[in-house]
């Protein structure tokens, strides 16, 4: 980043930025400045003698949605929270499973709210190769185990459970069919 705007190393008489956040570039470890604050390295300010220059023009996220320049979106935050550990468990074996749930909540979530496209974030980008790699199999697994019709009328003609335990709501296929799952 530095490199494309040390005019003495790319000289240039102008250059267009374009940037979906404003950015401040500090040094690694910030250093205070005579006033007090921290010395920016860049940013993308408005700032006509800054490293990038005046702004030429500014939108909005909701008016580049309006004008179809980015679709709308929603973001979602599903939470895992792991209530039976397995003791003695692999390190290996709690990752998989942890990705398990992960995979499941968001296969369940986007079956349920009818999402047709999701993007997933991660802290690396192995773990982000691992995710898309097994969320197929994860998809056939779920719709194999899904409740038929049959299933249903069946569990409808069990007797009235002695200790008044109550029947999981159960409904016919809730998972969405393993062949409309693609990830990379």
């Amino acid at each position: 980043m530095a490199a494309i705007h040390d005019n003495q190393r790319i000289p240039a008489d102008f250059r267009l930025c374009l940037t979906a956040m404003p950015r401040i570039l500090a040094a690694p470890r910030p250093q205070k400045g005579t006033d007090g604050q921290e010395v920016e390295l860049a940013t993308t300010a408005d700032d006509p003698d800054g490293t990038y220059g005046a702004w030429l023009a500014e939108l909005g996220l909701p008016e580049v949605i309006e004008r179809e320049i980015l679709a709308g979106f929603e973001i979602d935050v599903l939470e895992i929270r792991d209530s039976s550990p397995v003791l003695g468990e692999s390190e290996k074996a709690r990752r998989d499973r942890r990705l398990a749930l992960l995979q499941t909540a968001l296969l369940e979530h986007a079956a349920t709210w009818n999402l047709r496209i999701v993007m997933t974030f991660h802290q690396k980008v192995e773990k982000a190769a691992a995710f898309a790699e097994k969320l197929p199999e994860t998809a056939a697994s779920l719709y194999v185990t899904d409740a038929t019709g049959a299933d249903l009328a069946a569990a409808g003609k069990l007797p009235t459970s002695s200790i008044e335990a109550e029947f999981y709501e159960l409904e016919v296929g809730p998972h969405v069919p393993p062949d409309r799952v693609w990830s990379a």
